[in-house]
């Protein structure tokens, strides 16, 4: 019935490594209950794309999604989690999973009904044009079409200008959802982090609504007390990493003040359009977490880390510690670095520093003056760089040395980098060029997040003003001398 010459017409899936043979960083229910299934341990998460051809010209492909607590519904394809599978059970030729167990057939069969439902698409997209009430069938369109669940030619303002007093809450999000994608392009378009929560926080409140048995409530309906409900369900629902999610921890408050925030911007949109009356909604205040302990290597913990002496599967991470505690970069722009030194080196005025964009919006760049401690270390990559582990599995491996040392406290890159703040601090770098180095925007983010005062860089101050600083080789002796 489809053929392709006929429909002019290509629906494909395919699993999208990403770079560097990162693993995603979210396994999809699916895909955890098909390892257990299997009786596997957790397998690497790739994502599933979809890639659309119409009359030859082919989209750029985009993730397919599917709620992870019921059926997919084809004509809500941004409702759900990125699906992820198993690389070592995907047959691209087949395009379906291998395996003959149901659940694996029951996976394989709703992929042949998104197939469908995408064609079907393009069908009713030409019958419109043949009856003139539609434009000419593009991929655009169609991916507009199956993504948006719109028409083509549909009016975004035309129908946030039309809206029904009736609307029910989960269009209502939707909308505003559609209103925020619209700026894209514009100076208030929002990063694609912030849009991707907002989709997240459609999710949940749909979930929400699904456990209350509550789906079609109205949005003139809702008061403050229901936002109180949903931040407080929010709280008890396992979620975050695959990790987290596989120990059932809950949401963290941050988080769910964060999707009970965006629900509560729905309203305000609503009543300010006149939609809905204020039933309290407008001073509701969600608690929030206190502010994050800044901690990071203390001068005694630096001194061991670089005296250890590691050999085998963990030399490597020990490496990339060192390196990040004398850099203050993110793993990711330190391996970017390391690959391709001389793209990052120049010649400052008071000697050689690194100066790289970050990878993290909004990308600002770092401008690092390079140490003599530094110089050494990267002697000792001269002719191989260390080995490089997957983001989490480095953090495993960092915490192991961590606690090498004695530090006793969670340890992950980050504290790398905040050692490497607290280090420039007491260098002599006032908190303004601490924040150059990091490569933050503002000196409030250096000071409130990634270096605090205390009685060490007290004792280091004093030391300057009464001692003769003497340079002697030994790593950072001249900084903690003292200590």
């Amino acid at each position: 019935m489809f053929d392709r010459r006929k429909m002019a017409i290509s629906v494909r899936f395919r699993l999208r490594p990403l770079a560097s043979e990162k693993p995603y960083h979210r396994t999809h229910q699916i895909q955890l209950a098909f390892d257990a299934l299997l009786g596997q341990k957790q397998s690497i998460p790739v994502p599933l794309q979809i890639r659309i051809t119409v009359e030859g010209q082919e989209d750029g492909g985009f993730y397919l999604r599917w709620p992870e607590d019921r059926k997919p519904d084809p004509k809500r394809p941004w409702q759900g989690e990125v699906v992820t599978a198993n690389p070592k059970l995907w047959d691209q030729k087949e395009q379906k999973l291998r395996g003959r167990h149901a659940d694996i057939i029951a996976f394989n069969d709703e992929l042949r009904k998104t197939e469908l439902f995408i064609k079907n698409v393009l069908l009713n997209q030409q019958q419109q044009y043949k009856g003139g009430t539609g434009p000419k069938p593009t991929v655009k369109t169609v991916k507009e079409e199956y993504m948006t669940g719109q028409k083509p030619g549909f009016s975004l303002q035309s129908k946030l200008h039309h809206i029904s007093p009736d609307i029910s809450l989960v269009d209502a999000y939707d909308l505003y959802r559609n209103l925020l994608l619209s700026q894209k392009g514009t100076p208030c378009a929002l990063s694609a982090n912030t849009l991707d929560k907002w989709r997240s926080g459609l999710n949940y409140l749909i979930k929400y609504l699904t456990h209350i048995d509550a789906l079609t409530l109205k949005a003139k309906e809702v008061n403050r007390n229901f936002l109180k409900r949903f931040h407080l369900w929010l709280l008890t629902i396992p979620a975050g990493s695959p990790k987290q999610i596989h120990l059932n921890r809950p949401m963290q408050l941050s988080n769910a003040t964060d999707y009970a925030t965006k629900a509560k911007k729905v309203f305000e949109y609503l009543i300010d359009e006149g939609i809905t009356v204020d039933a309290g909604i407008l001073t509701l205040e969600f608690p929030r977490d206190k502010p994050k302990d800044v901690y990071y290597l203390a001068p005694e913990h630096l001194e061991r880390l670089f005296a250890l002496k590691l050999t085998g599967r963990i030399a490597g991470a020990l490496w990339w510690m060192k390196l990040m505690c004398l850099t203050g970069l993110d793993y990711k722009d330190a391996i970017r670095y390391v690959k391709n030194r001389e793209a990052y080196e120049r010649e400052g005025e008071e000697g050689k520093k690194i100066v790289i964009t970050r990878n993290k919006p909004p990308k600002n760049e770092c401008h690092i003056y390079m140490l003599p401690e530094l110089h050494a270390l990267l002697e000792e990559a001269k002719t191989k760089i260390p080995k490089i582990y997957f983001p989490n599995r480095f953090n495993d491996k960092a915490q192991e040395i961590a606690t090498m040392i004695g530090f006793e406290r969670d340890f992950t890159s980050k504290i790398c980098r905040k050692t490497a703040g607290n280090l420039m601090l007491r260098s002599g770098f006032s908190m303004a060029g601490v924040a150059g180095i990091m490569g933050h925007s503002s000196v409030n983010t250096t000071t409130k997040y990634y270096v605090k005062t205390d009685g060490a860089l007290v004792d280091e101050e004093y030391r300057k003003l009464v001692i003769p600083r003497v340079i002697i080789n030994q790593p950072f002796s001249q900084i903690y001398k003292a200590s």
